[in-house]
């Protein structure tokens, strides 16, 4: 699992699309990920290393929608998720 961590941190370092702020969230969040949680994230990033973007959009948005308690802000994010990790799947 090191070497997962160490590849999805390289590509979140590299990642210049990202603020510094999101890149060094984004590589704590990393090291508390279950190991199923990794490959499928390591997955996402070698598909497309743009996946990192979107992930990185999604997270702050649930955030931004758990901290308002607005239910339906929350569903709708989540609802984007899931076609977010639906079309992950059909790029395979």
């Amino acid at each position: 699992m090191n070497n997962i961590i160490f590849e999805i941190k390289t590509i979140i370092a590299n990642n210049q699309e990202l603020e510094r702020a999101d890149r060094e969230k984004l590589s704590e969040i990393v090291e508390d990920l279950s190991p199923e949680v990794l490959l499928a994230f390591g997955k996402l990033l070698n598909d497309s290393p743009d996946n990192l973007v979107k992930i990185n959009e999604l997270f702050k948005a649930k955030k931004e929608a758990l901290a308002s308690g607005d239910l339906a802000k929350i569903d709708q994010i989540i609802k984007m998720e899931s076609e977010f990790i639906g079309e992950g799947d059909n790029q395979a």
